[in-house]
């Protein structure tokens, strides 16, 4: 499994590759950051598929896995979420974007959490009646 995670609102983008506890892995590296780490999402692969992400983000490394948070980094990670593979890089309106960000945000916080709505939504610091309503807005299904 290949993630991306982002340290904080404004911090550097992670791409990383695991076995199937995502959750666990993002406990261990939470340990040694001193920013809030969220997950962007997470698209199956291996780590030939892991090298060549890195190789089309490399001109955005800032240190190791860890790449600077600008828009191309974001509309890459994202267009790669979306279709579940590594490709080129893809235009988005910026509401579309936002709004696919937040749905990936949400699924990956219910699923990361069995499908807990509470435990999802402290997580992603909602309310309960607020990941009700994303869960509706954006049809997640279970």
């Amino acid at each position: 499994m290949i993630y991306f995670i982002q340290a904080g609102k404004d911090g550097p983008v992670k791409v990383g590759c695991t076995g199937n506890n995502l959750a666990l892995r993002l406990a261990h590296l939470q340990l040694s950051s001193p920013e809030k780490l969220v997950v962007l999402g997470c698209i199956d692969g291996d780590v030939e598929h892991e090298r060549k992400i890195h190789n089309e983000l490399e001109k955005f490394k800032r240190s190791g896995e860890w790449y600077n948070p600008n828009i191309e980094v974001f509309e890459y990670v994202f267009d790669v979420i979306k279709k579940g593979t590594s490709v080129g890089k893809k235009s988005f309106r910026l509401h579309e974007y936002l709004r696919e960000l937040e749905k990936a945000h949400v699924e990956n916080a219910l699923n990361l959490m069995n499908w807990n709505m509470t435990r999802s939504a402290r997580f992603l610091g909602i309310t309960f009646r607020q990941i009700r309503h994303k869960v509706q807005k954006f049809a997640i299904k279970k």
